[in-house]
């Protein structure tokens, strides 16, 4: 037992040793254990801090952010749920909505602020902001009364200050732009052999992508010819900055209205004249040589004038106009962007919105739109910037961008193809048939065949605007008001059995010229069809565009594609005038009549008219028109798109990122 209780107790504290030992191993393994978890949860954290956006700062990289998730959102999201649409929008050093003239530009800013007037996909003035508008005569100015209540994201209330505040900068902004680019074309004349490289360098480019994806062109495009135009067409530009210098100031009446006053009509006459006389002067320096000889023979008439000098100062106060004697138009001039006061002279992005989206931007120029209205059908949108539509077209092609804007001449050049889809929108160009000096369509039998047979005008505006197709949009070809008055309609609902017999035995062929470009040609090939219908052959001759006006000029042809570019306001008188300016040299008291009610419903917001009046001189408008214009009874086609989006992601790709990629696609369109 004593060996027994000696030996237990050593056996006892052994294992106390031990346990104590593993004890302290065990608390060491436990720590080690603990700290690890606690590194990993820390890297965890700092791993989805770098790969998810912080809500609170609006400067996180949209680009990680969409790069990291758009599989996810490919594969999750459904069907019905459209992704962040990615648009190219040109590199600008100015984010000031009144300070932008590129149509992409224009395009992304109206997608964020809205205006007091706007122009719809009729080509029709319609209010935004703007709850009245009026042209008060004799009072020579407009009263505008805002709709009440509206306000921009941060719930500040949009006002008559920051309508009269965008208006004047918008304006200062518009004439330092013209004169920007008067002082840039000298600079650029002084350094045309750097331009030459810069287009060289160009040509290259474009010459790269040619040989990287050879089906996006067509066989007949002069691929040294590139034009990097995004900016809005200048005659548009240049009309509105005409309009706006009618305004001699803004009068704030309260929150919500405001008055223009015009400028009196004689004075800006007179400034013009003036303007006119001395850019004469500049240009003709022989007219300085002849100053003293006029200055002498004007002091020897200066005693006769004396004379009469009363009763001509009597004569001009009598005939002296202190107000316009229609509405001058300025209206469709006022649909800029309204942003706040405070930030009409910035040129950074103004922070709040006046749309349903919200702006977010980050610090490579990238800007997300975003909302969460269910009316809105576009919920995400992303402004990607490009130096030009070169670059912009490769990101194109490369999946990395979903839709860009072309002008005409991009258009040219980066036509629809396999993999690429065009969507037009409406525009202000007016489309027509020019008769040439060709022997056949001088011959009277076949020209008056050809009045006849053009019945089939609006059979082929129709044809020409396409449908609503998984591939695109259906093309505006036409103006409304074309169909309000029915200026097209023929004397003749079919042609009679006589007319046919006729044209079946005269085997008319016809010399059409046509624009090498994508549009005409298209246009040209239904045309062709149309008229084989008829026995009408069409042999066409596709002219460069550089080249066309001049052999247009030429008139050695039977017809020719042409057209005109009208800028707002505008009426189809403007454009018939354009076509045939002798039309207007005599208007009897009750054609001018006439003249002055169409031109008024064109110049109208909202272009109504009492459908009584409509009614009862439905056929005198039209017996204007068509006794005023004999010849283009037969040859307009109408209004057809100016310009372009192209996508190559549609809907049916396995590369689609839109569940409806052309629902609210007009919305990113540019009424001039």
């Amino acid at each position: 037992m004593d060996i027994l209780f000696h030996t237990k107790p050593e056996e006892q504290a052994k294992y106390k040793s031990i346990k104590k030992i593993n004890g302290k191993r065990f608390l060491i393994l436990l720590l080690v254990f603990v700290f690890l978890l606690s590194s990993c949860s820390i890297l965890s954290k700092d791993s989805k801090e770098k790969t998810e956006p912080d809500s609170n700062n609006p400067e996180v990289s949209l680009d990680e952010e969409y790069t990291e998730t758009k599989e996810t959102q490919l594969a999750s999201k459904p069907d019905n749920e459209s992704s962040v649409l990615r648009i190219y929008w040109q590199v600008r050093d100015n984010y000031n909505p009144l300070n932008t003239f590129d149509y992409s530009g224009r395009a992304a800013f109206q997608l964020m602020y809205r205006s007091i007037f706007k122009i719809n996909n009729a080509n029709v003035l319609s209010m935004d902001l703007a709850r009245s508008a009026s042209y008060i005569a004799d009072k020579n100015l407009y009263r505008i009364e805002l709709v009440p209540g509206i306000t921009y994201s941060d719930g500040t209330l949009i006002t008559a200050k920051d309508c009269a505040a965008s208006i004047l900068q918008y304006k200062e902004n518009l004439a330092n732009y013209f004169a920007l680019n008067e002082v840039t074309q000298d600079n650029d004349e002084i350094e045309s052999e750097e331009m030459e490289d810069q287009s060289i360098e160009s040509n290259n480019n474009l010459l790269e992508i040619m040989q990287k994806y050879p089906d996006l062109f067509t066989a007949n495009n002069n691929f040294q010819t590139q034009h990097d135009e995004d900016f809005l067409f200048a005659g548009t530009l240049k009309n509105e900055l005409k309009l706006l210098s009618l305004i001699d100031e803004i009068i704030i009446n309260n929150e919500y209205t405001f008055e223009i006053n015009l400028r009196d009509p004689d004075v800006l006459e007179a400034t013009d004249q003036e303007e006119t006389d001395q850019t004469d002067l500049y240009d003709n320096p022989e007219i300085t040589d002849n100053i003293e000889e006029v200055d002498q023979n004007d002091e020897i008439t200066e005693n006769t004038e004396e004379n009469n000098s009363e009763s001509d100062e009597e004569t001009i106060d009598l005939e002296k106009r202190i107000y316009y004697e229609k509405d001058p138009g300025l209206l469709f001039a006022l649909t800029m962007p309204i942003i706040p006061e405070k930030s009409v002279s910035s040129a950074s992005l103004p922070s709040v919105s006046s749309t349903d989206y919200i702006i977010e931007k980050n610090e490579q120029g990238n800007i997300l739109l975003s909302t969460n209205s269910p009316d809105v059908p576009l919920q995400k949108i992303q402004l990607l910037p490009f130096p030009n539509i070169t670059s912009a077209m490769t990101a194109l092609l490369e999946n990395e961008l979903d839709f860009i804007y072309l002008n005409e001449h991009n258009f040219n050049i980066y036509s629809k193809q396999n993999n690429a889809n065009i969507l037009s929108f409406p525009g202000q160009r007016y489309y027509y048939l020019s008769f040439g000096n060709g022997e056949t369509i001088n011959i009277p039998e076949i020209k008056e065949a050809i009045i006849n047979v053009w019945q089939i005008r609006d059979d082929l505006a129709s044809s020409l605007s396409g449908n609503q197709t998984i591939n695109n949009l259906p093309l505006h070809y036409n103006d409304q008001a074309i169909y309000e008055f029915n200026l097209f309609e023929q004397k003749y609902d079919s042609l009679d059995a006589q007319t046919i017999h006729e044209l079946e035995n005269l085997d008319i062929e016809l010399k059409v010229i046509v624009p090498d470009s994508t549009l005409e040609r298209n246009w040209a090939f239904t045309l062709r069809e149309k008229m084989l219908g008829m026995n009408i052959i069409l042999d066409f001759e596709y002219v460069e565009c550089d080249l066309y006006q001049t052999v247009l000029e030429q008139g050695n042809y039977d017809l020719a594609f042409n057209s005109i570019d009208l800028p707002y306001p505008m009426s189809i008188l403007d454009a018939f005038e354009l076509i045939k300016p002798s039309t207007m040299a005599s208007l009897t008291n009750s054609e001018a009549e006439l003249h002055k009610e169409i031109n008024s419903y064109f110049y109208s917001v909202d272009r109504k008219i009492d459908p009584k009046i409509l009614s009862e001189k439905n056929n005198s408008y039209r017996e204007f028109i068509t006794g005023k214009y004999s010849e283009l009874d037969i040859l307009g086609i109408g209004f057809a798109p100016v310009g372009i989006l192209l996508s190559k992601n549609i809907e049916g790709s396995t590369e689609s990122h839109l569940a409806e990629p052309y629902s609210g696609l007009e919305d990113l369109w540019v009424w001039q």
